[in-house]
């Protein structure tokens, strides 16, 4: 990323002694049912691992958001998938039959919701010269650039902030239109291998097991995103 890893702090702990994580997530939803949200940014085969070592445990989840999926725009890994789907989609629909109320935050949302440069100097302006402010502002180059090239913002000098936007589904949810749905993932297709697909008809939802996002208020959403990052870098003394 851009070669910053340096400037991070250091790991508190050895990859050698960490748990397992579908382990971990075991232990901690029976630890606790229902008061834990899932934030699944990543492919979902821990997830999955999870589901199939313990059957229902996803259940025992508050909530389960997902960022990935391509309803009704291209894919970013295939014409038709998109990557966290793709990269294991036999976990994927696992987890999209563990339970009937998954929210679902796809590309066809996430790649509306271009973070600028203007929003970068906004967020960093009250103490610029912060160890986080400099992280931040190097970071955006690096992915305004990567983006830029890849074609991913329409030629805006931007990145697309998919993984803030399915956090965002907790804080603004009011900036998003959902759709009832039954998610299926393609998990044989040679050729739409991950594609996501739901039924769009007028006909009612039975079997259900997912929230789609597919519209999004851009402009709501930074002017709340943006105001909640100014003050989290001004508190910050890094």
């Amino acid at each position: 990323m851009g070669n910053l890893s340096h400037t991070l702090p250091p790991a508190t702990h050895a990859i050698e002694d960490a748990p397992y994580s579908d382990e971990l997530l075991i232990d901690e939803l029976n630890g606790v049912p229902g008061e834990i949200t899932i934030i699944a940014i990543r492919p979902l085969t821990n997830l999955a691992a999870a589901e199939t070592k313990s059957p229902g445990i996803l259940k025992k989840a508050k909530e389960i958001v997902i960022m990935g999926g391509a309803f009704f725009c291209p894919g970013n890994v295939t014409p038709h998938a998109e990557f966290n789907i793709w990269f294991n989609a036999e976990a994927a629909q696992i987890v999209f039959d563990s339970r009937d109320d998954i929210v679902v935050m796809p590309l066809d949302v996430t790649t509306h919701l271009i973070f600028t440069r203007d929003m970068t100097q906004a967020v960093t302006q009250a103490n610029p010269e912060s160890k986080l402010s400099r992280f931040l502002t190097e970071l955006c180059e690096f992915m305004i650039g990567t983006a830029l090239g890849y074609r991913e913002t329409v030629g805006i000098s931007g990145l697309l902030v998919h993984d803030a936007a399915t956090l965002g589904y907790l804080f603004y949810p009011e900036t998003l239109m959902l759709t009832r749905a039954k998610v299926r993932v393609e998990t044989k297709g040679e050729w739409t291998l991950g594609q996501t697909l739901i039924d769009r008809r007028l006909a009612p939802k039975t079997g259900a097991n997912a929230w789609v996002a597919l519209q999004v208020d851009e402009g709501k959403f930074f002017t709340s995103f943006v105001e909640d990052l100014k003050q989290l870098f001004t508190i910050s003394d890094l």
